[in-house]
């Protein structure tokens, strides 16, 4: 689960990515509607977009496009710019979205499964194939 929360101390993660105190410290505000075993892993947004903070963007970027489905919750452009990002770029699908009151926002992206159309050697023999 990607989450954004407002709190600026989320730039930090720039620094220390893997931080589990500053990850207890931003994600309170998720945590806390989640039940106990909840299974997800929490990763922050940064708190804004920023020289110091592109690389540990790029990061949960590539964290997030190694999962097949990926929740994205929060309020701010950022939460936007991902969600379009891992959709264009990392070829996942919108498969819901929500929003209370038009501020917080829910989505869950789902990696999607291209069908290629099969080659011509991996198709089934023709009629005039077998007749030879």
């Amino acid at each position: 689960m990607i989450f954004y929360t407002d709190l600026i101390e989320a730039d930090l993660f720039a620094r220390a990515p893997e931080d589990p105190f500053l990850l207890s410290y931003v994600s309170w505000p998720i945590a806390a509607h989640l039940p106990a075993n909840h299974g997800f892993s929490l990763v922050s947004l940064p708190y804004h977009l920023s020289e110091q903070t592109e690389a540990y963007l790029k990061s949960v970027e590539t964290r997030a496009a190694n999962h097949d489905q990926v929740w994205i919750v929060g309020e701010d452009k950022l939460v936007n710019y991902f969600s379009k990002k891992m959709i264009t770029e990392f070829s996942f699908g919108l498969v819901r979205q929500y929003s209370t009151n038009g501020k917080i926002h829910i989505a869950s992206l789902k990696k999607s499964r291209v069908k290629t159309k099969p080659r011509l050697s991996d198709s089934a023999p023709s009629r005039a194939t077998r007749r030879a």
